[in-house]
């Protein structure tokens, strides 16, 4: 059985992805983090994943985001704290 991917999930998977809080999310997508929540709830149902890391995993396997793509803006953020990248 295949699984249907609404363009609303597809959207805050990505931005789960990329590191976004419900507040985040909610801001890019002009949708109240509430609702958010609801969407990332629906998403942990429908894709049996339990975490944030699940998702950004799911991300990559559904090539919504490349994990180079993750490495480089996680790098690009320690180095913005100060943090030495490995």
């Amino acid at each position: 059985m295949e699984v249907k991917h609404s363009p609303r999930h597809l959207d805050i998977i990505r931005l789960i992805a990329w590191g976004g809080t419900n507040k985040s999310i909610g801001r890019d997508l002009g949708i109240s983090a509430k609702t958010v929540m609801k969407h990332r709830i629906d998403i942990h149902k429908k894709y049996l994943v339990s975490n944030a890391a699940d998702v950004t995993r799911l991300a990559m396997l559904m090539d919504i985001v490349t994990k180079e793509a993750i490495l480089h803006d996680f790098k690009g953020r320690l180095a913005a704290n100060g943090t030495p990248a490995r």
